[in-house]
């Protein structure tokens, strides 16, 4: 007898807002011991995930009631090692380490923490997003990222974007990045369908979402933009034609079209004409091909440089004599996976903040204001958490915190989960648990629960995974210059696309060693260049001779073959680098501060002061601040957040101009 389960859809945008989906599950599925995160897939319940199904990230959270969970066979042993106590207590376990047994009929609610999120899709100065109807024929561009995927609606009758979708990559359950996912096709008999179905799902959901917001009578034309292999995927193709083949295979180059029904899409798009914009090499695709049209590097007389900062990392250099490109597998930590705290820029993500006193005061802003508790970091945080933490002298060259520096702030501590595991991991306590989202939930079982159990924190595992994804962006752009025989100095212009955040610190970004230090006014900004470039050529065929002729003409540096690379990537994994002259900024700083240093150390008068001054904190007893006293203290400490955020040197993604940060600041 087939066993059934419903799903219970927590609403993200209303409370008491739900989807229920009855699914059947069929024998042959239990047998194969499918989880309840793959069935949910496989019925375009998005449930997010980043381990590949291994019970490692703690994204696929669900909740069962006790009584219910005998029905399943559950890895409990894995699941103690990843979920906090006070969620097993509440009934949540992991959808992925969880399996229908024979004749089980089961209840299962999906919170809306574990919905693979929409995101606000970022598009440059190129596109403005008009909130109409559409009054004839649709049209659709998409960016196929590997951790992302963004979608507009397109009105062909005036060519207008009414519309926008974005949402994680359903493939990211099978790997974090491209190679893991051909990994995942060699290793399982059906990888490849079940890659292909994953990305098709995702992309419907999208259609079926803008179909319902917007009314049309049918989509026409679809232009998609995606690297090599998500293209691959979205076609049916098997894509370890990309792992096994030439580099220069002109199929990487060609610019393929079908119809929607051919790739599965629905929703209006069974009949639509689809277009992917041709690669420019086996693992350099149609993205950074739209970052070129978009950039415009081709029609410049000068040297310019564009780097997409993605999962996949592209890189392409050159003016309108010449073009060259690379592609360097970054990872995803800049987009919310491979980082315990990491997250989309979306709301209840940190994406500002400043550390002070030595390590003892951090500041922060939430995405949503002030009424959104924290719930973890985004990329363009991040960013800034690494710099703050280089400036503070917390962490080295090679991310390790420095263990002394734990004698001045009790945010720095030995992590307990590693420490159970035997190992001495530092972390850094960059939001105290009675601060963040879930501390609220667990007021009652606080003698239960250790108090680091809701904290946000980053260690030195998260260190390391962003070490690896800044060395695999700067280490590409170090070997095309290395290729071509270009000096920083040589360019004239540095076009940064990708989406993974709405914000990014340029100072800090340089700082960690992920973009050159070169003079700043160089740097211009185009956001999502993939999507742009997709509606570009939705819209003007111009667009799309212009992108086939790049195709045929632009020079692929392929990186696994050149022994550059592997020198160059050693290199940059440092913060910021092993070679501090190409980092005059950082060098600069790090001169200063030791020459401070020293002038402390050997002034005796200030030592005498700074003695005297701990004697005295010792003695104070610690008095009951009256309510009156504890708002002024409140009121001063916002109003000096406000200004040292306003202070910050954050900038705006605007087209291809760096605006300062214009926006009311909320803490």
């Amino acid at each position: 007898m087939p066993s059934k389960i419903l799903f219970r859809i927590e609403g993200k945008e209303k409370e008491n807002d739900e989807l229920i989906k009855e699914i059947v599950v069929s024998d042959e599925e239990i047998s194969a011991r499918e989880s309840l995160l793959t069935l949910a897939a496989k019925n375009d319940i998005a449930i997010s995930n980043f381990c590949n199904g291994r019970g490692k990230c703690g994204r696929c959270k669900i909740i069962i009631n006790f009584d219910e969970q005998g029905k399943l066979d559950i890895n409990k042993e894995l699941l103690s090692k990843v979920l906090k106590p006070e969620k097993i207590l509440k009934g949540y376990i992991l959808a992925c380490l969880a399996f229908p047994k024979n004749n089980t009929n089961i209840e299962v609610i999906v919170p809306s923490e574990s919905i693979e999120s929409k995101y606000e899709v970022l598009s440059g100065k190129a596109v403005k997003i008009t909130d109409r109807e559409i009054s004839g024929d649709a049209g659709v561009a998409i960016d196929i990222g590997t951790t992302t995927v963004a979608t507009y609606l397109v009105d062909l009758s005036n060519n207008g974007v009414v519309a926008s979708e974005g949402s994680y990559n359903g493939q990211v359950r099978f790997g974090a990045d491209v190679m893991t996912r051909m990994n995942y096709i060699i290793e399982n008999k059906t990888g490849d369908e079940a890659l292909q179905n994953a990305i098709g799902a995702t992309i419907n959901i999208h259609l079926k979402n803008l179909s319902e917001r917007k009314k049309f009578q049918k989509i026409s034309k679809i232009v998609v933009s995606g690297n090599t292999v998500m293209t691959y995927l979205f076609l049916k193709k098997n894509p370890l034609e990309i792992r096994d083949g030439a580099y220069n295979n002109p199929n990487f180059k060609r610019a393929y079209t079908v119809k929607g029904r051919d790739v599965r899409l629905k929703y209006g798009a069974e009949d639509a004409d689809v277009y992917c914009v041709p690669g420019l090499g086996n693992y350099v695709g149609g993205d950074i091909t739209s970052d070129i049209i978009i950039s415009e590097i081709f029609k410049e007389d000068k040297i310019c440089l564009v780097i997409d900062v993605g999962t996949n990392g592209e890189v392409a250099l050159g003016n309108k004599e010449w073009l060259a490109v690379c592609a360097t597998s970054a990872g995803p930590a800049f987009e919310g996976g491979e980082v315990r705290c990491g997250m989309r820029a979306m709301k209840g993500a940190i994406d500002r903040l400043k550390i002070e006193n030595q390590g003892r005061d951090v500041i922060y802003r939430v995405i949503g204001g002030e009424f959104n508790k924290p719930e973890g970091i985004c990329g363009s945080g991040l960013i800034i958490l690494i710099a703050e933490l280089m400036r503070n002298g917390l962490i080295d060259a090679n991310g390790k915190f420095n263990r002394k520096s734990a004698e001045k702030t009790e945010r720095l501590r030995k992590s307990k989960y590693y420490e159970e595991q035997g190992q001495e991991i530092y972390e850094y306590v960059v939001v105290y648990g009675n601060e963040t989202e879930g501390k609220e939930d667990i007021s009652s079982l606080r003698s239960h629960i250790s108090e680091a159990s809701s904290d946000i924190t980053i260690n030195e595992k998260d260190l390391e995974n962003l070490k690896y994804t800044k060395a695999a962006i700067f280490s590409g752009v170090m070997t095309l210059l290395r290729n071509t025989g270009v000096k920083f100095d040589e360019i004239n212009k540095i076009f940064i696309a990708g989406g993974f955040g709405n914000f990014i610190d340029l100072e800090s970004a340089i700082l960690v060693g992920l973009f050159p230090d070169v003079e700043r006014e160089k740097y211009k900004f185009i956001g999502n260049g993939s999507l742009d470039g997709a509606y570009r050529q939705l819209i003007d065929e111009n667009a799309r001779k212009t992108a086939e002729n790049i195709a045929s003409n632009v020079t692929y540096v392929d990186l696994s073959r050149d022994g550059n690379f592997v020198d160059e990537y050693s290199a940059a994994l440092y913060f910021p680098h092993s070679r501090l002259d190409l980092f005059p900024t950082w060098k600069n700083f790090e001169g200063m501060r030791g020459t401070n240093e020293i002038e402390i150390s050997d002034n005796k008068e200030i030592k005498e002061i700074k003695e005297k001054e701990k004697e005295e904190t010792k003695e104070i007893k610690i008095a009951e601040v009256s309510k009156e006293a504890k708002e002024i203290k409140i009121s001063e400490d916002k109003e000096r957040q406000t200004k040292i955020l306003k202070e910050s040197k954050m900038f705006r993604i605007e087209g291809f101009k760096i605006e300062g940060d214009e926006l009311e600041i909320e803490m």
